[in-house]
């Protein structure tokens, strides 16, 4: 029998005094204000979104599934026939990020970079031009790279990004090349002999090439899981066996940076984070064998985050650090030792006071030949000439350019492109005039009427010129040669002494287009 219709009750009409108005609600002003919460992660918080559609409802994917999956898809699935072009669509603003930079000692135009998801990278003419170093490599994450002194074709390479993000990813070990990166071996599998998945540090004795120091860091500082641990690990064999040292602590805590001294062997720093009171930099005389904290003239250990540390390669009792606030993601302070470490005195001063992300990016180098000049950042790079009694911003995010008249009074296509950018340099001591190259984003067009006009400071951002113009020298290629006008001189005639850090700020590239 056929179903009877279902009836819906008939609702009695509303009454208009039945209706509750709506009022509107507190004004912000009004609310009370509720206390912050307490900052339990130094991650990155645009971070959070990344990770929870990468790894959910994971810490973050385990890479060697990963490796597993893509190795069954390569043995199962048929080859195609003709391999597949992509191209890039966009979006066109993420910018990709280095973690490490290695020189050979013997030719400084020799570079090699290591990419957080990219692979390694290698240039022979001091960064112009660079080429990909990673083909078939299990992760293109790397976390730090390490030249042997004794013979630069050996380098090594410890993957796994360490810069303690939500959006960075773990490795899967150790890798070695012997012939300055044409091909590249698995040393030390992190799944196997339990080294860290993120290594963000690696050194070699400078006295002995077989002995390796590793840092890494973990998912998290406080998992009890192994798997999670970080730490510092010791190789004596090249990297065939690895210790983890425990006078940290056996349980989970993290190294930050590795130094060995460049004249006395057997002397090591490291910077360390963990639970407890022994977070800072600590000091072995002995290779290694033993450890002690350095304190005197610090702040409490426990106020100690994410640390770097350089030593000065021409005067090595001069030693600087650069830390985080444990409590914060702030600088805990710039810190300089002219004894070895055995005392400190802070040398940032109020400079760095808008300096954040210190948990993230955190870095400090000092000039091979000067112990006074030193570079050291999060955001922003700041340098100092005079060992840290001035400081200077030298990668403003924002500065005021002379925009105003961004058209060249000289006639150019209309359909011209303008190009910003900022290049640094370092004037090459091999040439009486610097070169500077530039990437343009054109290749075609009459290059004959394209110009460029620059603004060059010193590396206190005083002006050496404000409107210098010059051709852009391209045939139908990306590279532009920033170079002397004939009879000028270079930058109208200002001198730049040689070795010394310029800054070249691109007013605007006037490209003309084809026809």
């Amino acid at each position: 029998m056929p179903k009877a219709p279902c009836k819906m009750p008939i609702q009695p009409p509303m009454n208009n005094k039945d209706i509750n108005p709506i009022t509107p609600g507190p004004r912000k002003k009004d609310l009370k204000r509720r206390a912050a919460k307490p900052r339990l992660s130094g991650h990155k918080k645009r971070s959070i979104w990344f990770q929870a559609r990468s790894a959910w409802p994971l810490r973050e994917a385990p890479i060697h599934t990963l490796v597993l999956e893509r190795n069954r898809a390569k043995r199962d699935l048929p080859v195609a026939k003709r391999a597949a072009r992509w191209r890039c669509i966009g979006p066109t603003n993420i910018g990709g990020r280095v973690t490490c930079v290695v020189c050979d000692p013997r030719d400084p135009n020799r570079i090699w970079a290591g990419a957080a998801g990219g692979g390694v990278w290698q240039s022979n003419n001091a960064g112009v031009q660079w080429r990909s170093l990673w083909k078939k490599q299990d992760s293109l994450n790397i976390g730090s790279l390490a030249i042997d002194p004794a013979n630069p074709d050996v380098i090594y390479c410890g993957t796994g990004e360490a810069n303690l993000s939500a959006d960075s990813y773990a490795g899967v070990g150790i890798y070695k090349t012997a012939n300055g990166g044409r091909t590249w071996q698995l040393l030390a599998s992190a799944s196997d002999l339990r080294i860290p998945t993120r290594i963000g540090v690696m050194a070699i004795d400078p006295f002995d090439s077989a002995h390796l120091v590793v840092g890494g860091v973990g998912a998290y500082e406080s998992s009890p899981r192994p798997d999670d641990f970080g730490g510092i690990f010791v190789s004596q064999d090249g990297g065939v066996t690895w210790r983890r040292e425990t006078f940290i602590s056996t349980k989970n805590y993290w190294c930050h940076a590795i130094v060995f001294h460049p004249a006395k062997p057997g002397v090591i720093f490291a910077t360390f984070t963990e639970q407890g009171a022994k977070s800072g930099i600590w000091l072995s005389e002995d290779a290694g064998e033993h450890w002690r904290q350095l304190n005197k003239g610090l702040p409490d250990p426990e106020n100690f985050g994410r640390t770097s540390l350089a030593i000065s390669p021409s005067n090595p009792d001069v030693i600087y650090v650069f830390a985080q606030d444990s409590s914060s993601d702030g600088l805990l302070g710039v810190f300089r030792s002219a004894d070895e470490g055995a005392t400190w005195r802070e040398i940032g001063g109020r400079h760095f006071q808008a300096e954040g992300q210190i948990s993230y990016g955190n870095t400090i180098a000092v000039h091979p030949k000067r112990p006074n000049h030193v570079l050291c950042g999060g955001v922003d790079l700041h340098l100092t000439t005079d060992g840290g009694k001035t400081w200077t911003n030298v990668t403003p995010l924002a500065r005021d350019l002379p925009l105003e008249d961004s058209v060249d009074d000289e006639v150019l296509d209309p359909r011209r492109k303008v190009v910003p950018a900022t290049l640094n340099a370092l004037s090459n001591e091999k040439v009486p005039q610097p070169e500077v190259h530039l990437a343009a984003e054109d290749g075609q067009g009459d290059h004959e009427k394209d110009r460029c006009r620059v603004r060059i400071e010193d590396a206190q951002g005083h002006a050496l010129a404000r409107k210098a113009r010059f051709p852009l020298q391209s045939a139908g290629v990306t590279s532009a040669l920033l170079a002397p006008v004939a009879g000028r001189g270079f930058s109208n005639g200002c001198t730049i002494p040689l070795g010394s850090w310029f800054r070249i700020l691109v007013i605007n590239v006037l490209i003309a287009d084809s026809p």
